[in-house]
């Protein structure tokens, strides 16, 4: 079974090599998604704001992670972002003080031969509550989406049509997108920011017709993620 951002891997080797691990509008909609913790600081760990098993993934496997590089909720805020954006590449993607990949869920257990599956998985790091801050405003920036969809544009190599769009945004949440790769994958991330933890859920869909990530069931692991920021 793979890690937790396989889906994403494979989809991005695949169709273009861009990172897609990993917020737009920090505010509207009524979420909460970036109010600050206003609790003393303590010692966190990202491992603590990750999708766990829990009633939220009744009907997915589990899978252990394996080994890779894209360990960062960020990893997707790259120089060229930064330049399309007019901001320096190290305010967007600061160091984090700590991350953590999530377990692999699965709509299919791993003896299924089924070519059409979906995944979820989610990504945590910790910084400093300015640092959140500047991620949230970052993303919050009104050229965020036409940016991200000029980095595509610009893959010389696809060999499908790739757009992100903008999703409703779960409670709790700072936004949600959706990269879509012609009719073969679905990519949904929902992005978090609350505190000292910026956090990221992707769910995938793919196969030989693409399978859309199901609304209801992001919104509910969505919501488990909202929960553990809100109680940092």
């Amino acid at each position: 079974m793979p890690r937790a951002g396989s889906a994403v891997t494979r989809t991005r080797t695949a169709a273009m090599g861009v990172l897609f691990m990993l917020t737009a509008a920090a505010c509207g909609g009524g979420n909460d998604g970036l109010l600050d913790d206003t609790s003393a600081d303590k010692p966190i760990a990202a491992v603590d704001y990750l999708l766990t098993e829990g009633p939220e993934t009744v009907g997915l496997y589990a899978s252990a992670t394996e080994e890779g590089e894209d360990d960062s909720p960020t990893d997707m805020f790259d120089a060229e972002l930064a330049a399309c954006l007019g901001q320096p590449a190290e305010a967007i993607n600061p160091p984090a003080l700590d991350t953590a990949v999530s377990a692999t869920f699965s709509d299919q257990d791993s003896s299924a031969t089924q070519d059409e599956t979906v995944e979820a998985g989610s990504l945590a790091a910790t910084y400093t509550r300015e640092q959140v801050r500047t991620l949230a405003a970052v993303l919050a920036h009104s050229d965020y989406l036409t940016c991200q969809n000029k980095s595509l544009d610009s893959e010389a190599d696809l060999e499908s049509d790739v757009e992100m769009t903008e999703l409703s945004t779960p409670d709790g949440a700072l936004a949600a997108y959706r990269v879509t790769f012609g009719d073969a994958a679905y990519l949904d991330m929902v992005h978090f920011g609350r505190g000292r933890v910026f956090s990221t859920l992707i769910v995938n869909g793919s196969g030989v017709n693409g399978q859309r990530p199901d609304t209801a069931l992001v919104e509910r692991l969505a919501e488990q993620i909202a929960r553990k920021l809100r109680d940092q």
